[in-house]
C-alpha cells in the first residue's frame, strides 16, 4: 500500500462540498485537471524513455545475432572447385593430410584398435604457398560444407558475448550435421590471432575464445559434425594447449616451394585455370625455362598465381585496344610464353608485399 506522504502520483481527492463558492469549487477542480495532466504527461516520458530502451537493446539484439543469422546462408560446399591434384609442390604435405582425412571419414576403424581418431590440422608457414588453398581442397575431398571463421566475426564490444557467439557458431555447424547429414569444415585463418597464447592479450576475450575450442575439441561438447582446420603464418604465438595431441594432432609445414616445386605449382596452375575456362588459354612450350625465372625470383605458390593473373589482365587490356577491322574473340588471343616472362621480368616480390601493407594498412 502506498504512503500516505508518496507524492508520485497527484492528490486527486476534492475537499468535502460544504458550502463553496461556486468561484473557488472552479478554482480546485481545475487543479485536479493540471495535476492529472502533469501526472499523463510524467507517463508520457516515461513510456517514451521504456520504448527507447527497448529498441536500442532489439538493435543492440540484432548485431549480436547477426554472425550466427548470417550462417545460414554460408553452409554450402566451396565454391572453388579445387583439388589436391590442383595443389603443386606439396606431395608429401598431401600424403600426410589423406592420413588426417582417413581419421574424418572412417573413425570406426580407430575404435577397432582402441585409438581416438585425430581431431584437427594446422597448416603453417610463410604467406601464400597455399594453406587457405588445401583447406578448400580438403572440404572438396571430403564432399563437406566449408565455413570460415575470422576472429572478426564474433569479436563484441560486451564483456562475455565473443564467446557465447563462437560457442553458437560451433553449435550450430553441429546441428547442420544433424540436419543434413553433411560435416563441416571450420577453418581458421590467421589462427595466432584466434589462437593466441592466453595471457598475452590485452583482454581476456582472446583466453574465453581458446577455452571454448578447447571444450570442443576435447569432446566436453559436441561437435560429431565439425572438422577443425587452421592456418597461421606465426606458428610461434599460437597457444601450446591448442598444439598438443588430442586438438589439433596433425600439424604441417607448408614450406616455400623448391625448384621443382615452382614448377609443379605453374603447371597445376594452368591446367586448373584452363579446366575452369574450359579452353586452352596458354602456349608454353618451356615451363622448365619459366620455373627457373621464377624460382630465381624466390616466388610462393600465391606469387605464381598472381603472375598469371597480371598477364591475362595485359592480355585484356591489348585485346580492348584492339582495332575493329582486326578483331578477334577472345578464345582466338591466346596468352603465349613471352608474355608471361614479361610478366616475371616487371614482378618484383619485395615490392608487392610493400603493396599489400599500404592497402591493408597492417604492420
Amino acid at each position: 500500500m502506498a504512503r500516505e506522504d508518496d507524492d508520485t502520483k497527484p492528490d486527486l481527492r476534492l475537499v468535502p462540498r460544504q458550502d463553496i463558492p461556486w468561484e473557488e469549487e472552479k478554482r480546485q477542480m481545475k487543479e485536479v485537471i493540471r495535476r492529472q495532466q502533469e501526472y499523463i504527461n510524467k507517463l508520457r516520458q516515461t513510456d517514451k524513455a521504456l520504448r527507447d530502451v527497448v529498441d536500442y537493446q532489439k538493435k543492440q539484439l540484432q548485431e549480436y545475432m547477426k554472425p550466427i543469422a548470417d550462417l545460414e546462408n554460408e553452409f554450402k560446399v566451396c565454391e572453388e572447385d579445387i583439388r589436391f591434384e590442383d595443389v603443386g609442390g606439396l606431395e608429401n604435405v598431401i600424403a600426410h593430410i589423406r592420413k588426417f582425412q582417413h581419421g574424418i571419414m572412417y573413425p570406426q576403424m580407430y575404435e577397432v584398435y582402441a585409438i581416438r581418431p585425430p581431431r584437427g590440422l594446422m597448416l603453417h608457414g610463410p604467406p601464400g604457398t597455399g594453406k587457405t588453398m588445401l583447406a578448400k581442397a580438403i572440404s572438396n575431398e571430403m564432399n563437406c560444407y566449408f565455413l570460415e571463421i575470422p576472429m572478426t566475426r564474433i569479436i563484441s564490444k560486451w564483456v562475455g558475448e565473443a564467446e557465447k557467439t563462437l560457442e553458437a557458431m560451433l553449435k550450430r555447424c553441429n546441428d547442420i550435421y544433424r540436419e543434413k547429414g553433411i560435416k563441416v569444415l571450420v577453418f581458421v585463418d590467421e589462427a595466432e590471432q584466434m589462437f593466441r597464447k592466453r595471457g598475452e592479450s590485452t583482454h581476456g576475450v582472446i583466453d574465453r575464445c581458446v577455452n571454448v575450442w578447447q571444450m570442443y575439441m576435447d569432446g566436453m561438447a559436441d561437435g560429431e559434425g565439425l572438422i577443425y582446420v587452421a592456418a597461421t603464418n606465426k606458428i610461434d604465438l599460437v597457444d601450446d594447449a591448442i598444439k598438443r595431441a588430442g586438438r589439433f594432432d596433425y600439424i604441417l609445414e607448408i614450406p616455400k616451394p623448391d625448384r621443382a616445386g615452382v614448377e609443379d605449382i605453374l603447371r597445376k596452375q594452368v591446367a586448373y585455370k584452363e579446366r575452369m575456362a574450359k579452353r586452352q588459354i596458354y602456349q608454353v612450350h618451356d615451363y622448365g625455362k619459366l620455373a627457373d625465372q621464377l624460382y630465381a625470383l624466390e616466388v610462393s605458390g600465391a606469387d605464381i598465381a598472381e603472375i598469371l593473373r597480371i598477364t591475362s589482365e595485359r592480355q585484356i587490356e591489348r585485346f580492348i585496344a584492339m582495332p575493329e577491322d582486326q578483331l578477334v574473340t577472345p578464345d582466338q588471343l591466346p596468352i603465349f610464353q613471352h608474355r608471361i616472362e614479361e610478366t616475371i621480368r616487371d614482378y618484383s616480390v619485395a615490392d608487392r608485399k610493400v603493396e599489400r601493407r599500404k592497402i591493408g594498412f597492417s604492420n
